[in-house]
This record gives C-alpha cells, structure tokens and sequence, in this order.
C-alpha cells in the first residue's frame, strides 16, 4: 500500500511563494522637516558624479592639446578647427553636467519648491497621507512604482517618467523599518506588474478608491473627463512639447557634425566607420521619435483621466495613482482661454490642464474661470 502522505524523492522541488506584505496595524506616524542635506543624500550619486568629472578631464585634456597644436604648430585645415570648436562645446555641456550633479539640491527645489517644507501624517496599510501648509497628498500603495531607500532617505515615485519624486527622511517614521519594508514590497510588487503593461490603464480609468483627502466643500465647482492630445494645444504644453522636438533635433545635429569632424581629422577608415555610426545612430533614434510622435498623433488619444473639484482657497485633483489638495499659492502661473484652465506648477513642463469639457455646463465652467481669475498674479 502506498503512504499518500509520503514525499515523493522524484518531484520537483517546490517554488518559494512570494512573501506577503508587512502589516502595519493602526498606522505608523510621519513628522519631518527636510532639509537641504537631506535632499543631497537622496539624489547625488557619487559614481556618476566620479564618472562626469573624468569625462571633464579627458575633454579638458584634448581641448589643450588641440589649443596647443593651433597656438604653437597651427592648424593643418579648417576641419581641425571645427572639431576643436565642437570638443569645446562637448567641454561645456559636461562641465554642465558635473555642476548639475554637485548642485542637485538647488535643482530639484526649483521644480518642487515645498519640498523643505514641514510634513506630518501616516501611512497605514492602504497608504500614505501627509499635510503640510498649503497641501494634503494621499499615496496609495497600489500606485507607488519606485521607492529607494538611500543614505537614510526614502524616494517615492508613482509614474515611469521618474518625475515628481517624493523624498522622506525615515527618521521621521516612527517605526521606520517597518514603514521601509512596507513601501519597498508595494513598489516592487507594482514595478513588476509595470514590465506587463498592466500599470498604464489606471491612468484612463475613472478613481476606484474613495476620496482619502478631504470632503467636497458645497460651495466647490466639481469636474471631471479624460485630457486628450487635442487639449494640450489650447495650453502651452503643446509649445513645450514642439519645443522639445526642436531642441531634440539640434543636439542630433550637433552630435552628427562633431562625430564627423572627429572622422575628418583622422585617417579614412576612421571617417568610414565614423559616418556609418553616425547614420545607424541616426536611423534608430529617427524611428524611435517618429514611432513616438506617430503614437500621439491622433488628437483624440486619450492621455490621463481627472477629477476633483475648484473652489477659492484650494484645486483639488484625484487620480487612481495619487490625490492632491493644493492650495492655489503652490501654482507659479495660471491663464485662462476660451478652451481651458491652465495651472503651471514650479517645473518647466507640470501643468494641470483643465479643459472646458470638464465641467457639467457653461455655468459651471464660467464659475471656474472666475475663480481661477482671482488668482493669477500681476505681471
């Protein structure tokens, strides 16, 4: 007779499960002030910082040597002297680089100026809420895609491009290690599902989850809809994104003559092999924006789904990634046109946009316009 319950020596070794998450219990309690070190410890990176400084180095060493040849030897053709002005320009855009890493902080305070400011709340099983002055922030863990635990700095982030990162010192968790383990298992959990795709179309789903910020206040315009390309026109996104192109296709030019200069001035070979990199290098990246733009041609293409609400002290806005209460002092500009409400955040390209089909009739869109009227500054 055979023992059912007997381990079978031929079967295949069983699978480690994947580890539930943590369990917080009531809440764990935030209570921080940032500070400008802190903000260094979380973005500076040391490598990169190493590896920029000897790329200076070796830039700075050809343009001398080069320097020498025309001053003492002279130059033997224009050729030269065009692959010496462009070793120049590649200096200073890696002296650039080098300034931009050492000097990270006072960057990243520029596209986020509250990021030193007072923060109190918790983090609970179902997210994180945090209030400061003029602003309340809801993170659910479902919508978190990174969180990097770094020189005892935390850096959240709930979207691919990296943007809009929130950056916590864990010493103002009270339970820090826990609070730790918690958001790593959900950004890593989140990240993986991100590699299948399964990420983006929360983005163009309506809000599934509650609204974890606050109640409506009766006297607050409500609006919600999907953005699609066709209103980033009416705003000045669709001039940031026309001049990002643009600056896209100078570097390539730039790129394309220094590369070919470089081939120039050594032997023949070298050009050939120089000229075929050039066009390869051409080739994919022209096929990588044309595969880009050709995605978001279509004016209808749906891009985010909003909703929240406007009234005169806050603009409220729910997503399934994130909720924000912000008060009207955290815009740098705002404008209104016949199309939409535009609201510039600090940061070249973050721009709540607001299109007139957002509200339930014209009543309701021209309380918003006025609204948002009284709050845009004199020039």
């Amino acid at each position: 007779m055979t023992d059912t319950g007997s381990v079978n020596p031929f079967q295949a070794p069983k699978q480690p499960t994947v580890g539930s998450a943590p369990f917080v219990g009531d809440s764990i309690r935030y209570d921080a002030t940032p500070t400008k070190t802190d903000l260094n410890r979380a973005l500076r990176s040391t490598s990169s910082i190493v590896f920029a400084i000897i790329l200076l180095s070796l830039l700075l060493f050809l343009f001398i040597s080069g320097l020498t040849q025309l001053v003492f030897l002279g130059l033997n053709s224009d050729i030269e002297a065009l692959f010496l002005l462009f070793l120049f320009i590649f200096f200073l855009l890696a002296a650039w680089n080098v300034f931009f890493r050492i000097t990270i902080a006072k960057k990243h305070l520029t596209s986020d100026p509250t990021a030193l400011s007072h923060q109190a709340g918790e983090l609970t099983n179902d997210g994180l809420l945090l209030k400061s002055q003029h602003r309340t922030y809801w993170q659910p863990l479902h919508g978190l895609v990174s969180c990097k635990h770094k020189n005892n700095q935390l850096i959240l982030c709930n979207n691919v491009q990296g943007t809009g990162k929130l950056i916590l010192p864990t010493r103002g968790f009270d339970k820090p290690g826990l609070a730790i383990r918690l958001l790593e298992f959900h950004a890593n959990s989140n990240a993986t599902a991100l590699k299948a795709g399964n990420l983006d179309k929360r983005l163009l789903e309506p809000l599934t989850g509650p609204c974890m910020i606050g109640d409506r206040p009766t006297n607050a315009v409500e609006f919600s809809g999907v953005t699609r390309m066709s209103d980033l026109k009416t705003s000045p996104l669709g001039a940031v994104r026309k001049g990002g192109i643009i600056r896209f296709v100078i570097i390539l030019l730039l790129c394309n003559v220094g590369l070919l200069a470089l081939g120039s001035v050594w032997s023949s070979s070298v050009t050939f092999f120089s000229v075929a990199i050039v066009l390869f290098f051409d080739l994919y990246i022209i096929l990588k924006v044309l595969r880009r733009i050709r995605k978001f041609s279509d004016p209808e293409t749906p891009l985010l789904v909003t909703q929240g609400w406007v009234n005169e002290q806050e603009v409220v806005l729910l997503h399934n990634i994130a909720q924000s209460r912000l008060g009207w002092e955290d815009f740098q500009k705002i404008g209104i046109n016949e199309s939409c409400i535009w609201l510039q955040l600090h940061g070249k390209n973050l721009f709540v946009i607001l299109p007139r089909h957002f509200f339930a009739d014209d009543a309701q869109w021209q309380e918003a316009a006025r609204i948002a009227r009284l709050h845009i500054l004199p020039k």
